[in-house]
């Protein structure tokens, strides 16, 4: 299994790290590493669907040859072949058990199912109330950046489809 989100950590990192060295990057290279990272949340609450698995190596591979590119271009090869090496070793070091980030969530059941979900660009809090109200599923905003859905497990699971379908849809459109 690889670790994507230590991948992206690496691709995240890379960006001021070429800021620093004097590198343009490009505006739209942030808005592609929070949809990739809000992916990566969808990935990690169902590693079974296929399909997210499938959009999130196309977003990855894209970054990560943008990025490199621009670190090879720029910088030069030797630099560019240090990044892609510390990509390799973090898409293939040991994931971080999901849920251990933050811990349990306040308020939530213990036998409930539930997802932290990060709001943003990729979805909207309204959008997530929608989605959850229609599943018959409890939201619970933490932060303003951060809600807890939770309740039955396969209805949890329906609700991170439907988003990641959404999302698809909207960016095949763009």
């Amino acid at each position: 299994m690889e670790n994507y989100s230590a991948a992206w950590k690496v691709l995240e990192a890379l960006v001021p790290t070429l800021k620093a060295k004097g590198v343009s990057i490009p505006d739209h290279i942030a808005k592609k590493l929070r949809t990739t990272r809000a992916t990566i949340a969808i990935h990690e609450a169902d590693p079974t669907y296929e399909e997210t698995t499938a959009v999130l190596e196309a977003y990855l591979v894209d970054l990560e040859s943008e990025l490199l590119n621009l670190a090879e271009k720029e910088i030069g090869k030797e630099y560019s072949n240090d990044w892609l090496e510390k990509i390799g070793k973090a898409r293939h070091s040991r994931p971080e058990p999901v849920g251990t980030k933050r811990g349990f969530p306040a308020g939530v059941p213990r036998g409930d199912y539930w997802i932290r979900v990060e709001i943003g660009d990729t979805v909207t809090i309204d959008e997530l109330r929608e989605a959850a109200t229609n599943q018959g599923l409890a939201l619970k905003e933490e932060s303003p950046i951060l809600a807890v859905i939770h309740g039955e497990q396969s209805a949890v699971k329906q609700l991170i489809r439907e988003i990641a379908e959404r999302k698809r849809k909207e960016t095949d459109r763009t």
